[in-house]
C-alpha cells in the first residue's frame, strides 16, 4: 500500500495521513481569522480532511472537497501557519500545499475524473495557481487543474 509523504527543508521524508476532520479538531484549526472550518463541516456534500504527520499527529493543513460529477472541486485549502512560506524559524514541511493538491487529484482519479480539479482562488492567488499548477481559467472566476499536473504531484508524494 502506498503512503503520503511530507518533505522537510533538508529533503527528508516523513509519513503523513489524510483523515476526516471532526468537530474536535476545529479548535486546533483556527489559523486564519476569516477562514472558519466549521462552515465546511456544516455542508453535508463536502468532505473535509486534515493532513497529519505520523510522528507528532500535528494538523499541518486541511482541505475541503466535493464531487461535482465530472471533477473534484476544492472549496477551501489551507496550510497551518508553521508550514507557510516565509515563516521563521524555517517551516518543518515544505510541500504541504502541493501534497494537499496531490490528495485532491488522487480523489479525482479514484472517482474516474482523470485527476481534474477546479477551485475559485482568492484574487491575489490567481497568478500563483497559474504558475505553480498550470491552472487555466474557467467561467465564474474558477480555475481548472489538469490531471497531468495532479498525476505528477501524486507520483512525487504518494509512494
Amino acid at each position: 500500500m502506498a503512503d503520503w509523504w511530507l518533505e522537510g527543508p533538508n529533503g527528508s521524508l516523513y509519513k503523513a495521513f489524510f483523515l476526516p476532520v471532526s468537530s474536535g479538531d476545529l479548535s486546533a484549526m483556527k489559523w486564519t481569522r476569516n477562514i472558519i472550518w466549521r462552515n465546511e463541516l456544516d455542508h453535508p456534500e463536502r468532505n473535509v480532511f486534515k493532513l497529519v504527520d505520523e510522528k507528532t499527529e500535528f494538523i499541518n493543513g486541511a482541505i475541503s472537497l466535493s464531487d461535482k460529477g465530472d471533477h473534484i472541486f476544492i472549496h477551501l485549502i489551507e496550510a497551518a501557519p508553521r508550514n507557510r512560506y516565509g515563516v521563521f524559524p524555517p517551516r518543518p514541511y515544505i510541500n504541504v500545499a502541493r501534497l494537499m493538491m496531490a490528495f485532491a487529484g488522487k480523489v479525482s482519479f479514484d472517482y474516474g475524473y482523470e485527476g481534474f480539479l477546479a477551485l475559485t482562488p482568492k484574487t491575489k492567488l490567481l497568478r500563483y495557481y497559474i504558475k505553480k499548477y498550470n491552472a487555466f481559467l474557467l467561467p465564474g472566476r474558477n480555475v481548472g487543474i489538469d490531471g497531468t499536473v495532479t498525476s505528477r504531484l501524486i507520483g512525487l508524494y504518494y509512494r
